[in-house]
């Protein structure tokens, strides 16, 4: 799913103003509405201009984090100015049409799901019905949807944005539509159907000769072949789309593809490549001020650390992760970091800690309904209780993984507990 920064959406906003404010019958209307809106965008710019062109330290990740969240209240102002603009009468549809998809997308950015569904619902009624714009508001529609884990609904809305792109004879944006699709499955844990929808967007995108697609379809493929446990199917499609990304100079697919490529080099004990590999994302991640990536990309280097027992390390980079998980609301994120706490604490010995915040992951996974993370949990406090001498504790735990990594088919992740279980079987 394509991501924009806050600060590109910012631009984009400024971009619509500057439109607005040069039509003499808008301007003359509402001209303080729109400088009023024109000058918060343009203090947002300074502020995460001065912000971004600092170097990759601690300090300057938390002003990213401060920069971000001064982006989403300042926002407030402007996007009040710029809705109190859609009463006017004198806006064409068109115009109306183009400001109504601004704040969309801005709400969508800003994770304000309903209130983006509301904006792009009027915006609908001004779209006609076969143009592009009515397929890019369903196809957001459709992102939504599948965010609020509606893929039921989502999977219409991305069909019908599909028939219009179709028709329009765009397909580029169809592949990039089945990718969404695979994208749905592979939430639900469904990775045939999900390569299915990969490989029908990667056979359209190379048809189609549209490298930035075919190099978004290699990314997913190597997802999925590491979930399998095809690691070296993942690295040959890791690497492919690496060097996509970089002749496009698409940053922040790097970010992604690169921390992607740490966690099969960690799950593959290549530690210090896994490392470099780390170091490449966060940079990538920086340069464009993408903080809910840059905490991702502390909690996984948290697990490297654990792995190269510098629990102290470890443990620092897990608290930024949850300051930055809980700021997002990404209880996926912070269900995995307690999960990264657990295993640091069990190293260190302390199982009353571990134990709660293991059971409080699992119970955050249970309830985000994400059962190939609950098996992982399962898995790790299933070792802890091996240490402890809990036996049948421990068999009960890994018996449970295992059942949900057979039925997910994680081919190494199944391997993985059946040599736990041998071990308890050992000591028994």
């Amino acid at each position: 799913m394509e991501r924009l920064t806050l600060i590109q959406q910012v631009n984009s906003l400024m971009s619509t103003t500057d439109e607005l404010l040069s039509d003499f019958t808008i301007a003359g209307w509402h001209s303080a509405l729109l400088e009023e809106a024109k000058y918060s965008f343009a203090q947002i710019q300074k502020q995460f201009g001065i912000t971004i062109q600092d170097n990759l330290t601690e300090q300057i990740e938390q002003e990213l984090a401060y920069t971000e969240e001064y982006i989403r209240v300042q926002l407030e102002t402007p996007m009040k100015a710029l809705r109190r603009l859609m009463e006017d009468v004198h806006l064409s549809p068109l115009q109306r049409l183009q400001l109504l998809m601004e704040l969309g997308k801005t709400h969508y950015l800003l994770g304000q799901w309903n209130q983006a569904l509301d904006v792009f619902y009027q915006a609908l009624d001004f779209s006609e019905n076969i143009s592009e714009q009515k397929a890019e508001i369903l196809k957001y529609m459709g992102h939504i949807k599948s965010r609020q884990r509606e893929y039921s609904s989502a999977a219409s809305l991305y069909s019908d944005s599909m028939a219009i792109y179709n028709s329009l004879q765009n397909m580029s944006e169809v592949a990039n539509i089945h990718i969404n699709e695979g994208l749905n499955y592979f939430e639900r844990n469904m990775y045939e159907q999900a390569e299915n929808y990969y490989q029908l967007a990667l056979k359209i995108a190379t048809d189609q000769e549209d490298s930035q697609i075919i190099a978004d379809c290699k990314h997913n493929l190597g997802i999925l072949a590491t979930v399998r446990g095809s690691f070296d199917d993942a690295i040959k499609y890791y690497k492919q789309c690496i060097e996509t990304y970089e002749n496009l100079q698409s940053t922040e697919q790097l970010a992604s593809t690169y921390l992607n490529l740490a966690l099969l080099q960690v799950d593959t004990e290549q530690l210090e490549e896994a490392s470099k590999s780390y170091q490449r994302s966060l940079e990538y991640a920086q340069h464009v001020g993408n903080v809910e990536l840059i905490g991702i990309i502390h909690l996984n280097r948290a697990e490297l650390a654990i792995k190269q027992d510098d629990l102290t390390t470890a443990q620092m980079c897990c608290r930024h992760a949850l300051k930055m998980f809980g700021r997002t609301g990404d209880e996926n994120g912070i269900a995995e970091t307690y999960k990264f706490l657990g295993c640091i604490y069990a190293r260190e010995k302390k199982w009353q800690q571990a134990e709660r915040v293991f059971q409080r992951s699992i119970q955050i996974f249970e309830e985000c309904k994400n059962p190939l993370n609950v098996a992982e949990v399962r898995y790790e406090y299933g070792l802890m209780c091996i240490e402890q001498g809990r036996k049948e504790v421990a068999k009960w735990e890994l018996n449970r993984a295992l059942d949900s990594f057979s039925e997910l088919q994680a081919i190494s992740d199944v391997q993985k507990v059946k040599a736990a279980l041998e071990e308890v079987a050992l000591r028994s």
